[in-house]
């Protein structure tokens, strides 16, 4: 697809007889995604083939952990089972951020520096989201790999244009 796609959920059950779909989201913004009329694609994945389905939220909620969202296009048990399974997108362009907010997939493959010394470390290789916060693996220049937590003590800049994050480098972070 031309467009840049990113996962914000995938199907795993059905609830009730309308149609309504239960949703293991992988995004913290499910509130914004699912609002009435939004549009989402649904992934289909078969045969060597990949296809997106175009799907608007007709109404959403979250009851326990979980997103149910019932679709436009979905309008009983038999079609919704059909979708359990199937992986939802958006188009990136369509994933508002707010400032000094970041989607994971820009900061993976971004250099990281020490400000103070502007030596290259590592690179970003992957994002852990773990319940006090977020954190960088990083894999150093001698094939190391670290993580450093996501939070204005260690990260003092990030530019996503330039594919580079600048940490403060205390000692023994990176070691």
């Amino acid at each position: 697809m031309e467009n840049q796609l990113l996962q914000v959920g995938k199907i795993i059950n059905t609830c009730g007889l309308k149609g309504e779909v239960k949703i293991y989201s992988t995004t913290f913004y499910a509130k914004e995604r699912y609002k009435k009329n939004n549009k989402v694609l649904l992934g289909i994945f078969e045969d060597n083939d990949e296809k997106y389905i175009s799907l608007s939220v007709k109404s959403y909620r979250n009851f326990k952990g979980f997103d149910y969202v019932i679709f436009n296009e979905i309008s009983s048990i038999e079609e919704a089972e059909k979708l359990v399974g199937k992986f939802i997108f958006i188009k990136k362009e369509d994933a508002k951020i707010k400032k000094d907010e970041y989607l994971f997939v820009d900061l993976v493959n971004c250099k990281i520096i020490d400000q103070l010394t502007n030596e290259v470390l590592g690179t970003v290789i992957d994002i852990y989201e773990f319940p006090a916060s977020i954190s960088l693996k990083i894999k150093t220049l001698d094939e190391k790999i670290y993580n450093i937590p996501f939070i204005k003590q260690f990260i003092t800049k990030v530019d996503i244009n330039n594919k580079v994050i600048f940490i403060n480098n205390i000692e023994g972070l990176l070691k």
